[in-house]
């Protein structure tokens, strides 16, 4: 699959659809996308999390997964890069347990494109098909 992610039209937050060969390729492009619509680019002080969530559906887990994420980001300034996630289903509990690579972002030295509050459950729903995954993504802003 070539396109990770594209940006959809939305009337009031903004909205996106990521793809992926994989459910892991699909959490980590929604890392990507997010990461994008945080900040352009940015350097800093290279930091490590360890982050596990657990959830009853795999949306509900892609939902924390972000939320985790932007928790990351405005409270502890750790803007997320490459991830090692690994996802699995135990007695129907979807699990994610991920080795996050990121920097120390400084709103000194790069500004934020956008205030992302949450990742939304609207319309939320991991499509799976011939091309792979796909999910629609609606970020509160």
């Amino acid at each position: 699959m070539e396109k990770k992610y594209r940006f959809l039209d939305h009337t009031a937050d903004v909205a996106l659809e990521v793809y992926g060969n994989s459910k892991t390729d699909l959490f980590l492009n929604s890392l990507e996308a997010l990461s994008v619509l945080l900040v352009e680019k940015a350097g800093g002080k290279s930091v490590h999390k360890e982050i596990v969530l657990e959830a009853d559906t795999w949306e509900d887990l892609l939902v924390a997964w972000l939320n985790e994420l932007i928790f990351y980001f405005f409270t502890f300034s750790f803007l997320s890069g490459a991830a090692l996630p690994d996802l699995e289903d135990k007695g129907g509990k979807k699990r994610l347990k991920a080795s996050v690579q990121g920097i120390e972002f400084d709103p000194e030295k790069t500004k934020i494109n956008l205030e992302v509050k949450a990742a939304t459950y609207h319309n939320v729903h991991i499509v799976h098909d011939d091309k792979g995954y796909s999910v629609t993504i609606v970020f509160d802003v």
